[in-house]
């Protein structure tokens, strides 16, 4: 995965919660942070997620600057909230080509036609 050209998003409630303060080693934790540093993902979502203030629903993405907006919001009774990313509106560069036309004013209209027919 880590080869992959593209961009990356990963979504998933992982149940490691990013807001608990945790005075032991937790593996869990320690492994998530390494899949991070692996695929240079950053996490949107910042705050409670999740009913008990925990910040359980993740998404993690290889460009921030890619999403104008994200966030969470309580959603039809469930404990976890519902997270949400927007993604940027990019119009396609086109690089500059040169362009060849031909001046018309001057043409001869029985050479044109002529040459339309052949």
């Amino acid at each position: 995965m880590s080869r992959y050209e593209g961009k990356k998003i990963f979504m998933d409630n992982y149940n490691i919660d990013l807001l608990k303060q945790n005075k032991s080693f937790d593996n869990d934790l320690h492994k998530y942070y390494l899949m991070c540093e692996e695929f240079v993902l950053r996490q949107l979502m910042n705050g409670p997620t999740h009913n008990n203030l925990n910040l359980l629903d993740h998404i993690h993405v290889d460009g921030k600057d890619l999403f104008q907006q994200n966030g969470h919001f309580y959603f039809a009774g469930s404990d976890h909230d519902l997270c949400y990313v927007g993604l940027q509106k990019f119009k396609a560069k086109i690089p500059p080509q040169l362009i060849k036309y031909r001046n018309m004013t001057d043409k001869d209209e029985e050479k044109f036609r002529t040459n339309l027919e052949t």
